[in-house]
């Protein structure tokens, strides 16, 4: 696999992670007390500790994606540009 195929993936791979971080948090937003009512009856969870535990899964999807997608991608198109 050459480096423009990666790259090429990995662009890919962030588009569809950072469109799917975006619709996560849209849905959150929007819908956070229909996300609360489904969430407390299946685990009995109090609004607030919902609250910080889907901030918490958003932050840490944010992290993942920039560790494993952006991060990489950046380095293999400094890589591209440095060998030509």
């Amino acid at each position: 696999m050459d480096i423009q195929k990666l790259t090429s993936f990995l662009l890919g791979c962030l588009l569809i992670n950072v469109t799917l971080l975006i619709f996560s948090t849209i849905i959150i937003t929007c819908c956070k007390t229909f996300i609360y009512r489904i969430h407390s009856k299946l685990f009995s969870i109090k609004n607030e500790t919902l609250d910080i535990l889907l901030y918490a899964f958003l932050g840490i999807y944010k992290l993942l994606i920039i560790v494993f997608n952006l991060v990489p991608y950046i380095v293999l198109v400094w890589l591209e540009c440095a060998c030509h």
